[in-house]
């Protein structure tokens, strides 16, 4: 997610801290220790120098981190580690041990990285992981980061994308209860990721003529009844429809098989 609107041949990647009693710390230490980093991008972390100096104390790296410290993104070094600071308060870290502080910093990271994205001064943010509960608050009402953008960005829907080389996974359902994923599968909410998916495998990947297989709800794709009707009811009918149009929409499939079987994927 970004606007592509800095003039640098490198992207500008904002890099959120994440919940800093997690593995965010760590995470962020050994990756921008690698001096490869600064080539291929230049990267700006939200949160607190005094955190990190904490973390870098006893976290073994290949080479030092030195962080080049801003207020705002108009001060960052294209050839530097950049790094703002979103508070002042010395919070003491706990690994493992969510606090309310970790929550409410973790938010302060996210909330600084996003008004920079969407006010076109990053061209994207890779967050770290937060924890779900304790970064509730007044200002946070989201089960994750998915709802969080998708709010953000002003849209009606978006997408969660798994991506590899040759195969890119989108999911209709997201952070909610197993047992709630039956009763939210709906014709609109299928049509309307799917749709999501095609313009992005066309417009972000540059596919022109996209493939997608849509894979079953129940195990081996229902069995044609025995195992749920869910295929038979909604999917078939669903896929159907879409081919009609001119998609090129394969299934259901069963996910193991599918996964397995090189011949399935490539459809």
């Amino acid at each position: 997610m970004g606007y592509l609107t800095n003039n640098s041949e490198k992207p500008v990647i904002g890099i959120t801290l994440g919940d800093f009693n997690g593995i965010g710390p760590e995470v962020i230490i050994k990756t921008l220790s690698d001096s490869r980093i600064t080539k291929i991008c230049t990267p700006i972390v939200y949160g607190s120098v005094k955190i990190f100096s904490r973390y870098k104390k006893v976290i073994e790296t290949s080479e030092e981190l030195h962080f080049h410290q801003t207020k705002n993104t108009d001060g960052i070094n294209p050839k530097k580690i950049n790094l703002i600071n979103c508070w002042e308060e010395d919070y003491e870290i706990n690994p493992g041990k969510p606090t309310a502080e970790s929550g409410q910093s973790a938010y302060i990271s996210l909330s600084r990285a996003s008004e920079d994205l969407f006010s076109g001064k990053l061209d994207a943010v890779v967050t770290a992981p937060i924890n779900k509960k304790n970064i509730q608050s007044e200002e946070f009402k989201f089960p994750g980061h998915t709802e969080f953008f998708t709010h953000k960005s002003g849209v009606n829907d978006s997408l969660m994308l798994l991506v590899s080389e040759d195969l890119r996974v989108g999911v209709v359902t997201g952070h909610i209860p197993l047992s709630e994923v039956k009763k939210s599968l709906t014709k609109e909410k299928l049509l309307s990721k799917i749709n999501v998916l095609y313009k992005a495998l066309k417009n972000d990947f540059g596919i022109l003529k996209p493939k997608i297989a849509l894979l079953g709800l129940n195990p081996h794709a229902g069995e044609e009844g025995l195992l749920g009707k869910d295929e038979i009811e909604l999917l078939t009918p669903l896929i159907e429809e879409l081919k009609a149009k001119g998609v090129l929409i394969f299934g259901p499939f069963p996910a193991d098989g599918f996964f397995r079987n090189k011949t399935t994927q490539k459809i």
